[in-house]
C-alpha cells in the first residue's frame, strides 16, 4: 500500500458528523457511573475524548484551571452536576450532555502537518482553530469528537450514547473535498497516528459496555467511509485505495 504524500493534510474537517458509533447501556445508577468514569478514564489516557469546560457546571470547571473532571469532582463532590430528578435511574451521569447543544467542550489529540511541513500535536475543540494551520480548503467550528446520549424515557431500560467523529483525519482514505479530481486523498500516515489512538479508545469503549451488561452497535447510521471500519467498530488502518467509495451514504 503506497503511503501518503508527505507533509499534506489529505483529510477534512465536516459541517457534521462523518461517522457514528452507538452504545446502550443499562439505566441503572451504578452501572452508567462505573461506565462513565471508565469511558472518560480511556478518553482522557488515549488522547481522544477530554471534558475542557462543562456547561452544566456554570463555569465551575474549566480543565486548564481544574485538571481532570473526575479528579476535579472527587475532590469537590458538592459541585456534580445534578442533571436528572432524585428518582432518575441516571442521576449524575452527565456524559449524556457532552455534545455542544449543551454548551459543553470536549478536546481530542490531534496530531496533523502544520505549515513548515512538521508534524504538530494539539488539543483541539474547534476544528477550525487548527484548519488555517493545516491549510485546509474548508474547515468549520466543530469538536473532532463529541460523545452524548438520550434520557432514558419511562419504562426503557437503557440508555443510548452516540460518539460521533466530524473529521476524517483517523481514516486512510478521504473524499478530495475543496482539492480537484475525485480520487481519494492518501492519508495513511496521519491516520496511523489518530487512528491507531482512536481504535484504543473504541476498544476500551466497547469493553466498558460489556462489563456494564450494553450493546455495542458499530454499524454507523451512515458513512461515506463505512467499508474503512471493520465489523467490529474498528478503523482498517491498512485499508485499501478500493475501500474509499464516492458515493456510499446511504
Amino acid at each position: 500500500m503506497p503511503s501518503s504524500e508527505a507533509h499534506v493534510n489529505n483529510w477534512n474537517s465536516c459541517e457534521d458528523e462523518i461517522f457514528v458509533w452507538h452504545v446502550d447501556v443499562p439505566a441503572v445508577n451504578d452501572l452508567l457511573l462505573r461506565w462513565q468514569q471508565a469511558v472518560l478514564d480511556a478518553g482522557e489516557r488515549t488522547g481522544i475524548l477530554r471534558v475542557r469546560e462543562l456547561s452544566l457546571m456554570e463555569g465551575r470547571f474549566v480543565f486548564d484551571r481544574d485538571g481532570y473532571i473526575l479528579d476535579f469532582l472527587t475532590d469537590h463532590p458538592e459541585l456534580a452536576p445534578n442533571v436528572e430528578p432524585e428518582e432518575s435511574r441516571s442521576r449524575g451521569v452527565f456524559v449524556k450532555y457532552l455534545d455542544a447543544s449543551f454548551g459543553a467542550v470536549p478536546a481530542s489529540r490531534l496530531e496533523f502537518y502544520d505549515r513548515e511541513g512538521q508534524i504538530a500535536e494539539s488539543w483541539v475543540s474547534d476544528m477550525r482553530s487548527i484548519g488555517s494551520a493545516a491549510t485546509l480548503p474548508e474547515s468549520f467550528h466543530q469538536p473532532s469528537v463529541v460523545l452524548g446520549g438520550m434520557d432514558a424515557l419511562p419504562g426503557e431500560e437503557a440508555l443510548t450514547f452516540e460518539l460521533a467523529v466530524t473529521t476524517d483525519i483517523f481514516f486512510p482514505w478521504n473524499p478530495p473535498i475543496g482539492r480537484p479530481g475525485n480520487q481519494p486523498l492518501d492519508n495513511t500516515a496521519l491516520a496511523q497516528r489518530n487512528g491507531s489512538r482512536l481504535n484504543a479508545f473504541l476498544a476500551e469503549l466497547q469493553a466498558a459496555t460489556a462489563s456494564a451488561g450494553g450493546a455495542w452497535n458499530p454499524i454507523p447510521s451512515y458513512s461515506r467511509n463505512r467499508n474503512q471500519v471493520d465489523d467490529n467498530g474498528f478503523i482498517i488502518l491498512d485499508a485499501p485505495q478500493t475501500s474509499w467509495q464516492l458515493r456510499s451514504r446511504r
